[in-house]
């Protein structure tokens, strides 16, 4: 392992959706030490929190 990944609290996996007209991009960035386990709990945690915002904005214009 490379000393890129100094110790176990460092990311080993970045996943990124951004939203607009056409419909959604994602980006994900993997690195050196990351395993399968790392990958999917990063996409399905990035997914919710994705999902999460969308409900609180569709929330607010509601109310409003």
């Amino acid at each position: 392992m490379s000393s890129e990944i100094k110790n176990n609290f460092e990311s080993k996996c970045s996943y990124k959706i951004e939203s607009n007209s056409k419909g959604y991009n994602t980006t994900i960035h993997v690195y050196e030490g990351a395993n399968q386990e790392d990958i999917k709990k990063t996409i399905e945690n990035t997914i919710f929190g994705f999902k999460y915002g969308q409900e609180q904005i569709m929330k607010e214009l509601i109310s409003k």
